[in-house]
């Protein structure tokens, strides 16, 4: 029997779920394979943000994660921001509100979250 890397990751879902010690959300995290945001991209990041594009920065990240959604809404707040000449403060009450969202996606997929959430 040919072992395949999906294959792998079910027997030890399975085996660890066995194991009364390990919670469903602690099996998830031990088998999901985390990458690694490339070093170079991350620089890119802290330019934007050093040269106070903030929303910019979050829309590119929010794009590279494949999420459409907050792509979308960081997109839209920079029209409103160009609109504005500034952040509204509602506006700036929603961006707290996304910012975990977004937060919460880099801490899922990326096993250098602490460097992606640093550079924002």
């Amino acid at each position: 029997m040919k072992l395949t890397k999906q294959k792998l990751k079910e027997m030890i879902k399975e085996e660890l779920m066995n194991e009364a010690s390990y919670s469903s959300k602690e099996v998830k995290n031990i088998i999901t394979e985390k990458k690694e945001l490339s070093a170079n991209f991350v620089k890119q990041i802290a330019q934007m943000t050093d040269r106070n594009n903030h929303t910019l920065a979050r829309f590119q990240l929010s794009k590279y994660l494949g999420n459409d959604s907050l792509a979308l809404y960081y997109s839209s707040a920079e029209n409103i921001n160009k609109v504005f000449g500034h952040t509204p403060p509602e506006l700036s009450k929603l961006n707290q509100k996304m910012e975990k969202e977004l937060y919460k996606q880099i801490q899922r997929t990326y096993s250098n979250a602490k460097d992606i959430i640093g550079s924002l």
